[in-house]
């Protein structure tokens, strides 16, 4: 089964990697390039599955998860 899956990695060629990986695996992927955008789209989209990197940009993975 297909999972909604949003990646949130400030890295470009992680994020792009992870993606294209997953998307071949038949799952939906949203991208955020940091915790901002990633906490705008939580606010839009349910997601089954989040990658998060610990690091990002104006947040740490901790504080975005709360």
């Amino acid at each position: 089964n297909a999972l909604d899956i949003l990646i949130v990695e400030d890295e470009p060629y992680q994020r792009e990697m992870m993606s294209d990986f997953l998307n071949r695996e038949g799952h939906r992927i949203t991208e955020a390039g940091n915790g901002q955008e990633a906490l705008h789209l939580f606010s839009k989209i349910s997601f089954d599955l989040v990658l998060l990197d610990f690091r990002v940009p104006g947040m740490n993975g901790l504080e975005l998860l709360q």
